[in-house]
């Protein structure tokens, strides 16, 4: 905001002066699901990998009933429905499967925007596929 101030003196102005307060940001008070990493570890034998899509609700409120994804690859998609996730809480999606070739990964949370959030901007994140 801008205050500006005049000061007179018998209908005359002597002085003027104007001050500006600094940005305030109120936090949202909806919930906000942040897709936070994925990582790859070698799994099981030399034809698997384990894939962990980490996933945080960085807002205010508890999310309810939405969906998570990871794609692996071009054509691979598991998807994990979450019942609900609290104020700074991770989930975490664990998927077993065949190694990645050469797409990327991507993990993506709420793809079907079922959770009003305050930010929509941080729902996907992705990582290349280790060089074997």
């Amino acid at each position: 905001a801008v205050v500006r101030y005049e000061w007179t003196r018998d209908g005359k102005r002597v002085g003027t002066a104007k001050r500006r307060t600094k940005t305030c940001r109120m936090r949202s008070m909806q919930p906000d699901l942040a897709a936070q990493m994925i990582m790859i570890r070698p799994g099981a034998d030399d034809q698997t990998w384990n894939y962990v899509f980490l996933v945080t609700n960085i807002g205010a409120r508890t999310a309810r009933r939405f969906n998570m994804e990871i794609r692996i690859g071009e054509g691979r998609v598991v998807t994990r429905n979450v019942r609900s996730l609290r104020p700074n809480r991770v989930y975490r999606l664990d998927v077993i499967d065949q190694r990645c070739s050469e797409a990327p990964i991507q993990g993506i949370v709420d793809s079907d925007s079922d959770v009003r959030e305050g930010n929509e901007k941080n729902n996907i994140t992705s990582v290349n596929c280790p060089l074997l």
